[in-house]
């Protein structure tokens, strides 16, 4: 796969839509007049920031477009991420220094929700995800059949520590603001961004923006549980991606594989992206072979900057 980050992850409409070359070397095979647009675009993490991803994709949002998925993020890295977010020292753009402390909520023994401030070492809830069934554009379940929504955790804590914990708290049980249609969002915004940044987005027909963006919630159609065709290492990596196409019928549709926090171990989650048609797949073909030989005696100083860091190694 390719190594620089230079297309637009398209998010916006079509007379919104930006391509954004190399800026040291074009690729050949795209138009000049491609990068016209009357719309003041902005650049896009493919992976949030807040869960330290540093690769971008340059002028890929329309403010609109970059505050709803700002939206979204924050929401999800904020409350079901944050946790972990701490636990690590991930970054923040408020560059506020970690206390040590946690919000924790739970259940007490009346029912009743209460809130107080724990040591990241003793949170019993260090990260929760979701799992999921397989979208159900894979399955081919309806939607009038209802999806499995699991849980899978990984804790700081020990056993021993959670129970004393929940024990000198009085606490029936934890509470977490896990939202799995909002996270949904998330995985589908990382897999399109990631896409059109490897094989260019116009070498796919996307069918999840809408979803990303808010506009429609059949979430679980698009985005499902799974692991990749293509099994991804997850030694060193803190989190992981694999572009993928797979067929569906007589239909070939990009997917991305995505998981994150890949070095403990949690689920990953399968999203399709779009449809490919045969040409466009021979353009992935070319485009790919370009990118390999452009960056076979490494890349310029100036595209090196764009690169991600080790955090996204195993997916460039």
């Amino acid at each position: 796969m390719s190594r620089g980050l230079y297309l637009a992850a398209a998010l916006c409409g079509p007379r919104e839509q930006r391509i954004v070359r190399d800026r040291d070397q074009p690729d050949r095979d795209q138009p000049h007049d491609a990068l016209v647009t009357n719309v003041a675009l902005t650049e896009e993490h493919i992976i949030p920031f807040s869960l330290a991803g540093t690769a971008v994709l340059p002028d890929s949002s329309c403010s609109t477009c970059a505050t709803e998925t700002g939206r979204m993020e924050q929401q999800c890295c904020h409350t079901m991420l944050n946790r972990m977010r701490y636990y690590l020292k991930l970054p923040s753009r408020k560059n506020k220094s970690k206390t040590g402390l946690v919000r924790f909520t739970f259940l007490d023994q009346n029912d009743k929700l209460q809130t107080v401030k724990i040591p990241v070492a003793d949170n019993p809830l260090g990260l929760l995800l979701p799992t999921f069934d397989p979208p159900r554009l894979f399955s081919g379940l309806p939607a009038t059949v209802p999806s499995n929504v699991g849980h899978w955790r990984y804790g700081p804590a020990d056993e021993k520590t959670q129970t004393a914990l929940m024990a000198k708290l009085g606490a029936k049980a934890a509470y977490t603001d896990l939202d799995p249609p909002l996270f949904a969002r998330l995985i589908a915004k990382i897999g399109h961004a990631f896409a059109a940044a490897e094989v260019g987005i116009e070498n796919f027909d996307p069918i999840a923006t809408d979803f990303i963006l808010g506009k429609t919630g059949d979430w679980d159609y698009l985005v499902g549980g799974g692991a990749s065709i293509v099994p991804i290492s997850t030694a060193n990596e803190l989190h992981s991606v694999l572009l993928e196409n797979r067929d569906v019928g007589n239909i070939t549709y990009l997917t991305a594989n995505v998981r994150l926090f890949s070095r403990f171990g949690a689920p990953s989650y399968n999203v399709a992206l779009g449809r490919v048609s045969d040409e466009q797949y021979q353009r992935m073909l070319v485009r790919a072979e370009v990118r390999a030989r452009k960056f076979s005696k490494g890349p310029s100083r100036r595209a090196a900057r764009a690169e991600p860091t080790q955090c996204l190694s195993s997916c460039c």
